[in-house]
């Protein structure tokens, strides 16, 4: 079969077809070029990307460790905004079948980061801070939400870019993401400073557990009423509701025990035997593939099921010791890239800047007040309430997605 790739449209669709050449490479001796091939081109991105990544933490060396912020700016170096501006470059890195298993991979160690990060948060603390972190999360849910919508209108209506001053989805979008926190990401942050169990740290992480559990209560709901709404079998709308709860019961209910029972049979001090990380893995996918079934993003599957893993080891910590060496050094590299080949930053004009900086601007202002006022209502000193509020402003891996 000729190594041709053929390009139609069909339905106001574009169809690509490529001849499959297989995963590896015969080599250069037998006349191949191994870079159209999977595996040796996967394993040459993560190669250039590493080396890049590590070229910026020695630049930001003095500034301390940066190691986030060092893979993003690698990312976006191969993508188009810098490396990729040249063509024969995109067509020999990213070409669409590469793109493909790029994104597999970056959905591959969502899934296991949104599980590893989840599975370590004590949900118990909720109650150890009490009503204050019931209501800082109710606000941190409404005002940013609010706020950012309103914003959003405003600014569209100032500084052009939307007729009648209604912002476009993709800035509407944005309002929506920036509104919404991921405690995951904090926890990760506050661990790596050592402030979990700092006054200001368990507040701040009890306040975004409250916060996470109504968002994703509001998102559910938001699924449903778009079934019914979209569906026009009624019946099958139900249906698939039914089903996402039947998940989450399933989920606490027999996915939980099965995990207790690992759990009361590995001798304390020991670590988890492979079989039985196996079968965590395979309840990982399960989750994962049922919520896709019935219409939810698969990493919410990862994260209900994050949340049922009882804490104590060998499950919890022992987990991100287990598989954090395979996530961090050979997925996290396919996750990165993946964001960086959709960031292209000479799309970008000034005015675009100046709009999402002043939206992101009042949002970020919106948390701050979200925190500041029910916590000096409570009497927390005024120090820790700005302290909670810059926590509650952390963004970082769940946010790139």
């Amino acid at each position: 079969m000729e190594n041709i790739t053929k390009t139609f449209q069909h339905g106001g669709v574009d169809w690509i077809c490529e001849p499959w050449l297989g995963a590896g490479s015969m080599g250069i001796g037998r006349g191949e070029n191994p870079i159209k091939f999977t595996l040796p081109l996967l394993l040459l991105q993560i190669s250039v990307f590493t080396l890049i990544s590590v070229f910026f933490q020695f630049l930001l060396r003095p500034f301390g460790k940066f190691v986030f912020l060092t893979q993003i700016l690698a990312g976006i170096c191969l993508g188009p905004s810098v490396i990729g501006r040249n063509k024969q470059y995109m067509s020999t890195f990213f070409y669409k079948r590469s793109v493909f298993i790029i994104e597999s991979f970056e959905a591959i160690c969502f899934l296991f980061v949104c599980y590893i990060t989840t599975c370590q948060v004590d949900t118990r603390m909720v109650k150890r801070v009490g009503k204050l972190a019931f209501i800082n999360g109710i606000l941190l849910f409404l005002i940013p939400f609010v706020c950012g919508q309103f914003a959003a209108i405003i600014i569209s209506k100032r500084l052009g870019g939307a007729p009648d001053g209604i912002p476009p989805a993709e800035f509407h979008h944005v309002a929506i993401v920036e509104s919404t926190m991921y405690f995951q990401v904090v926890y990760g942050v506050l661990s790596s400073l050592k402030m979990l169990n700092t006054e200001p740290g368990r507040l701040a992480l009890a306040s975004m557990m409250v916060h996470d559990c109504l968002a994703w209560c509001f998102f559910m709901l938001n699924i449903a009423i778009k079934l019914n709404v979209d569906l026009k079998d009624k019946n099958r709308a139900l249906l698939l509701s039914l089903l996402q709860m039947v998940m989450i019961v399933a989920i606490i209910y027999v996915f939980r025990p099965i995990m207790k029972w690992m759990m009361g049979r590995t001798p304390e001090g020991h670590s988890l035997k492979t079989s039985y990380l196996c079968v965590i893995c395979v309840l990982l996918f399960v989750t994962c593939l049922w919520a896709e079934f019935v219409g939810l993003p698969y990493f919410f599957g990862a994260v209900v099921l994050g949340l049922a893993t009882p804490k104590r080891p060998p499950l919890g910590t022992g987990l991100s010791d287990k598989i954090g060496c395979f996530v961090w050094f050979f997925l996290m590299p396919c996750y990165i890239i993946g964001i960086g080949y959709n960031i292209n930053l000479s799309q970008v004009s000034l005015r675009d800047v100046i709009r999402y900086e002043i939206l992101f601007g009042v949002i970020r202002f919106a948390k701050m007040i979200a925190i500041a006022l029910p916590s000096l209502y409570y009497n927390v000193p005024l120090w820790h309430a700005i302290l909670v509020g810059f926590m509650v402003n952390i963004q970082g891996l769940y946010d790139g997605n």
